[in-house]
């Protein structure tokens, strides 16, 4: 199946991040295959078609994207519900270059979607990178657990509170 090809897929799980983030769960084979980095295209019937990172590239089960509601596309997509549709393209994008022996990886707010894929690729490439964290307030820690399980101490948080 050709990337640009829109596939249906249903939300399988919604994941709530932070109180304004929250990531939805979809099955689909291309997506499954991304490398960290890639993008997919997200059509919501009747509102919109949106690019948006790829937070969970599982090759056995669910892929996930994470956003916030800033504009009517992604307030659409916040307000789905568990078994809706939506279309699906990509992967896109050539992705990340994995290099070096000890990567610094910096993120906060959506930011954090596409770099912890990414973080999770140098993991199992035997590469323990190290990733500031960064939100306004430690609630705003988006996959805060996800990344301390993956990283430990390799994980640095910054916040404002």
């Amino acid at each position: 199946m050709r990337p640009d090809s829109m596939r249906v897929t249903r939300i399988t799980k919604i994941q709530r991040e932070a109180s304004d983030m929250v990531s939805l769960y979809f099955r689909d084979e291309p997506s499954s295959k991304a490398v960290p980095g890639q993008y997919l295209m997200i059509w919501i019937p009747e509102v919109d078609e949106v690019p948006m990172s790829i937070s969970t590239i599982n090759p056995d089960g669910d892929s996930s994207v994470t956003l916030r509601p800033v504009g009517d596309a992604t307030e659409a997509l916040c307000a789905l519900r568990e078994g809706d549709r939506v279309g699906v393209r990509g992967p896109f994008g050539n992705g990340y270059t994995l290099s070096g022996d000890s990567p610094l990886l910096v993120a906060g707010g959506t930011g954090v979607a596409s770099l912890t894929p990414l973080a999770e690729s140098f993991v199992e490439r035997g590469v323990k990178p190290t990733f500031v964290l960064g939100a306004k307030t430690e609630g705003e820690l988006v996959f805060r657990d996800r990344l301390e399980g993956l990283l430990g101490e390799g994980l640095i948080l910054a916040t404002d509170d």
